[in-house]
Order: C-alpha cells, then sequence, then structure tokens
C-alpha cells in the first residue's frame, strides 16, 4: 500500500493546520495596531486627566498643581504624538517620515519621563 492510498484520521494531530507565515504575519499586524492604539488611548487620558488638574489648580489658586499637571502633560502629548505617527503611517500609507524622527520623538519622551525629579 503506498502512502497516497493511506486513509488519515482527521483528529490526529498531524493534520492539524499549522499557522502558515502569512497567518503569522497577520496576528503581528494585529498585535502592532492594538498595542499602539493602546498607547494612543492611555495617552489621551492622562492628557485629559491632567488638563482636569490643570484647570482645579487654577481654581483653587494652586501654583505647584498646575505646574507639576503642566509637565505631565507635555510627557503625554510626546506619546499621544508618538503613538498617532505611527499607526497613521501604517495605515495610510501616504505620510512617510524617517524611523529617525519617530525614535527621536519617543527617546524625548522618556527622558522627560525620567528626569522629572532630577534638578
Amino acid at each position: 500500500m503506498s502512502t497516497q492510498d493511506e486513509i488519515v484520521d482527521p483528529s490526529s494531530p498531524l493534520t492539524e493546520a499549522s499557522p502558515t507565515p502569512r497567518t503569522k504575519k497577520k496576528q503581528k499586524q494585529v498585535f502592532f495596531f492594538l498595542s499602539f492604539v493602546f498607547v494612543l488611548v492611555l495617552s489621551l487620558l492622562v492628557i485629559l486627566n491632567s488638563l482636569v488638574s490643570v484647570f482645579k489648580a487654577v481654581g483653587l489658586n494652586g501654583k505647584v498643581g498646575s505646574v507639576l499637571q503642566f509637565q505631565v502633560l507635555a510627557i503625554a502629548s510626546l506619546f499621544f504624538l508618538y503613538s498617532a505617527l505611527v499607526l497613521f503611517m501604517n495605515l495610510k500609507n501616504s505620510l512617510s517620515l524617517p524611523k529617525v524622527v519617530l525614535d527621536l520623538i519617543v527617546l524625548f519622551g522618556f527622558v522627560e519621563e525620567f528626569n522629572i525629579g532630577c534638578t
């Protein structure tokens, strides 16, 4: 009996469909998209929270609270800009920025984030 004539059991683990390279690439694209959407939404929420805190501090004549919130607002805006540009570049393909520009934006964000307490 030749191998072509053998009947293969469909429940056999050997007959399960293994993910094709195209499926893996699609999964990576979905993960990539969702991670940047998450960063975009999170940074937007931080921006809104910071704006609310600034207006509360101004209403209570709190000078220190508003200054601290402006710094948080700047950092969150950098991450928002970075994630929005990456998503826009990958979805529309009409905007083409060098990767160095995007890296510079996110570098500024991290430098500002971790330089808050250093004076």
